[in-house]
């Protein structure tokens, strides 16, 4: 089962996907279709995992240089996504 919403996202409307290990390839946690405008994203991952993957893949929906840019969008998506869930774990 696949929950989804929308975003705007640099003046533009994507859905997101929220997915199952089994709807995704293997060892993938989520992708981004630009043609479509559809981001989909693993739900049953850990909550940093998560939080990394979806600002991953927004970042690649935010420009089309991004998709060039892999080891720059994981650094920061991954250090994006440590400091929600340190915040978090502080409220």
């Amino acid at each position: 089962m696949c929950n989804t919403f929308k975003l705007m996202i640099t003046d533009v409307e994507w859905e997101i996907q929220l997915t199952t290990l089994k709807t995704m390839p293997k060892k993938t946690w989520g992708d981004c279709d630009r043609d479509q405008k559809i981001i989909r994203v693993r739900k049953d991952l850990s909550r940093k995992n998560f939080l990394d993957t979806l600002i991953h893949e927004i970042r690649h929906a935010q420009h089309p240089i991004m998709f060039e840019a892999e080891e720059f969008i994981n650094k920061t998506s991954t250090e994006i996504a440590k400091a929600i869930v340190k915040a978090d774990n502080l409220g």
